[in-house]
């Protein structure tokens, strides 16, 4: 989505072939996170204000109610992920003391994050319908 998001941004800059877009475009993935750890919820945030896009400040005024749960989710998954990638069994006893890592807790956190994902991707359309229509300018 990303990829995606940063493609359209720079092609309000002119054309697909035009080596000014498409080192605009480049520019805009340059520096991302998602590309050097885990999906966490800074990491988004960042990445898409690269692109002016306030993700979580729009998924709040959009989905108030959801927006911590996402978090939430992403926070949690991520911690479970790196103690058992990292072999550390402090950390895991620690997650597992907050909920237990069995079938059902993935399978909440598999509904959670497919729910932020379509959120997600109509926050980020709707920004990029706007910015389109009204002329992109960071």
């Amino acid at each position: 989505m990303h990829d995606e998001a940063a493609e359209a941004v720079a092609l309000q800059a002119g054309a697909p072939s035009d080596p000014v877009v498409v080192l605009f475009q480049s520019a805009l993935i340059r520096a991302r996170q998602l590309d050097k750890g885990n999906a966490q919820s800074g990491s988004l945030g960042n990445d898409f204000y690269i692109l002016d896009i306030a993700l979580w400040d729009d998924l709040g005024v959009k989905y108030p109610t959801r927006k911590k749960q996402w978090q939430g989710t992403l926070d949690e998954l991520n911690k479970a992920r790196n103690a058992i990638a990292h072999r550390n069994d402090d950390q895991l006893a620690k997650v597992k003391a907050g909920q237990p890592l069995n079938l059902r807790t993935f399978k909440k956190w598999r509904s959670s994050l497919h729910g932020a994902a379509s959120d997600f991707d109509n926050v980020v359309g709707a920004y990029l319908k706007d910015s389109a229509a009204i002329g992109w300018q960071a």
